[in-house]
């Protein structure tokens, strides 16, 4: 049985064989549809990144620890490189932590792809990828463990990947550099003391994937 339905945008009726479930539009409307559908997710990619953007700096003012006024370039030039690729920077932290070392004047790439993972940075003078970890990633921790092996066998055994939470950027945005450098060397020098393996004790997240590995 024929019936008809009305068009979701332009009120026109339209005619169907078959009951549909899904919204209905007419061949004029369903093209503006796509083309505001675009518009809006672009809309809302910028307005999500210029919210990032402001949290950021409110989380370094909040620190008490910045003198913004010496963040001014930096901070442009990150909003800029947001702007321009969308998928940079997954949160606040992440934007602060490249305000950081931006301002440093360290050469880094953001959610940089090795194999099939994505590291929030990748920093070549310290021979390092830097993750920041809210509280999620409490749950995935003998997955992180297995990941950072999968990338340190690719990018070689003088790479490390170190893991800043998200609290430590929060109470102090000037030390990022200092504990990035600090832990990679750190994880070295261990590293050099226990044949190339992270002893365990290190870490939780070693412990997890240890105790997984003798059951």
């Amino acid at each position: 049985m024929i019936e008809k339905y009305k068009c979701w945008r332009c009120g026109k009726e339209l005619t169907f064989i078959h009951e549909p479930q899904e919204r209905v539009y007419c061949h004029e409307c369903e093209e503006k549809k796509k083309e505001e559908h675009e518009k809006l997710i672009s809309e809302y990619s910028l307005l999500k990144i210029r919210v990032m953007y402001e949290n950021a700096l409110r989380i370094m003012e909040k620190s008490g620890k910045c003198y913004m006024h010496e963040y001014l370039e930096s901070a442009n030039r990150i909003l800029e490189a947001a702007i321009s690729n969308t998928e940079n920077f997954m949160n606040s932290h992440e934007m602060v932590v490249a305000i950081v070392l931006d301002n440093y004047g360290f050469q880094f790439n953001a959610n940089f792809k090795i194999l099939n993972y994505r590291v929030d940075f990748y920093i070549p003078e310290f021979k390092a990828c830097l993750e920041v970890d809210g509280a999620q990633h409490s749950y995935k921790l003998e997955y992180d463990s297995r990941r950072d092996i999968d990338i340190r066998n690719v990018l070689g055994p003088e790479w490390e990947i170190v893991r800043i939470k998200t609290k430590y950027i929060e109470e102090n945005p000037e030390k990022i550099v200092d504990a990035i450098e600090s832990l990679a060397n750190e994880k070295r020098r261990l590293r050099k003391k226990n044949n190339g393996i992270m002893p365990y004790g290190f870490s939780k997240r070693e412990n997890t994937l240890y105790d997984s590995l003798v059951k």
